[in-house]
């Protein structure tokens, strides 16, 4: 088992968790992980890649990424270690300190989510890059506004995530 930290949106908290393996990092963040932040540690943070498809009230942002919220938990993991032949051993414990973490996070409401998306609607979300002869051409598939307005709205009995 390896320590990590659990952003947990609903209760607006930071805890140590144990993890051990994919599976346990799925069901903390409640969906099929994506990486959404590399620290100079080589810790990571994972968020639910499914997040803004699913009626959430709980958001986080994150100082050192600061473009848009996350829906949703976030999982930080320790970096990948590796032996000496190239082989995947498992991941470190965290080295990132809670208080450093915590000074970091922003627990944000479904109304300020939205609130940020309207302020933010023209901003590129889903894009593709591609290059050519080193030339650098981006297509953008979807916007904030569009991807936050499509976020589905949880139910008023719903009691959150």
């Amino acid at each position: 088992m390896t320590k990590a930290w659990l952003i947990d949106v609903a209760a607006r908290e930071i805890r140590a968790v144990e993890v051990d393996g994919l599976g346990s990092w799925q069901k903390l963040v409640g969906g099929p992980i994506e990486l959404a932040w590399q620290w100079d540690t080589g810790d990571v943070l994972y968020v639910d890649e499914e997040g803004l498809f699913k009626p959430q009230r709980h958001f986080f942002r994150l100082a050192d990424r600061g473009d848009y919220p996350f829906a949703g938990n976030g999982l930080v993991i320790g970096r990948e270690l590796i032996d000496d032949e190239g082989e995947y051993l498992g991941v470190d414990n965290t080295a990132v300190e809670l208080a450093t973490l915590q000074a970091s996070v922003a627990f944000v409401t479904r109304a300020q989510a939205d609130a940020w998306a309207l302020g933010n609607a023209s901003e590129p979300a889903v894009t593709f890059a591609t290059v050519e002869n080193g030339k650098v051409t981006i297509e953008v598939f979807a916007r904030m506004g569009s991807v936050f307005a499509d976020m589905p709205k949880p139910k008023e009995t719903d009691d959150g995530a």
